[in-house]
């Protein structure tokens, strides 16, 4: 299974809430045109829709949360996983 390293995971959406996302792309495959991808395309995470449709574990996931969470000065209480991808898909594969 592919895995990705990453050098920061939290980070606070442009609704206001804080998110992560420990897996990066998503096998679904949706037919209209899907904001995660687009964006992950345009950042460099992705490289076709075919790559996209790949999810790949970012493996430093946990050690990146714990680093973060300790930098932060605000308390952060709720964190939304996975706005670019699906969790219930990747939980069926593992």
């Amino acid at each position: 299974m592919e895995r990705v390293r990453r050098k920061t995971l939290l980070y606070r959406s442009g609704l206001g809430f804080w998110c992560l996302n420990h897996v990066q792309g998503c096998a679904h495959g949706c037919r209209y045109p899907c904001y995660a991808y687009l964006m992950a395309k345009r950042y460099g995470r992705a490289q076709s829709e075919a790559d996209w449709r790949r999810p790949r574990l970012v493996e430093n996931a946990v050690e990146l949360l714990e680093h973060e969470l300790r930098r932060r000065r605000e308390r952060v209480a709720v964190v939304h996983l996975c706005l670019t991808t699906d969790p219930s898909w990747w939980a069926t594969r593992r």
